[in-house]
């Protein structure tokens, strides 16, 4: 396991992200969050013609070098929240 991030990082940030997410997200058919049905969708914004917003907006997300990251944290960047992969574990 990976050490945790520091306390104020971008990479906190995104990480209390994509769990307030999760959260919202669990009982929620996986169907659903797939195919951008219903209230809930990963699917961003832009593409439903809606303003932009959400974890996949975060600065950790959108730039590789964003945040002045070590080489260790780098390694830790797992690209942008979608349907596919708002459960991912930590590899």
């Amino acid at each position: 396991m990976p050490p945790a991030p520091e306390l104020g990082s971008d990479e906190l940030t995104a990480e209390m992200g994509e769990v307030c997410a999760q959260a919202l997200l669990r009982d929620v058919p996986f169907t659903d969050i797939t195919q951008g049905e219903g209230q809930f969708s990963l699917l961003p914004r832009s593409e439903r013609g809606e303003r932009p917003r959400g974890a996949q907006y975060l600065r950790w997300f959108l730039l590789q070098d964003c945040c002045e990251l070590t080489d260790e944290e780098r390694g830790r960047i797992r690209g942008r929240v979608l349907p596919q992969n708002a459960f991912r574990g930590v590899i």
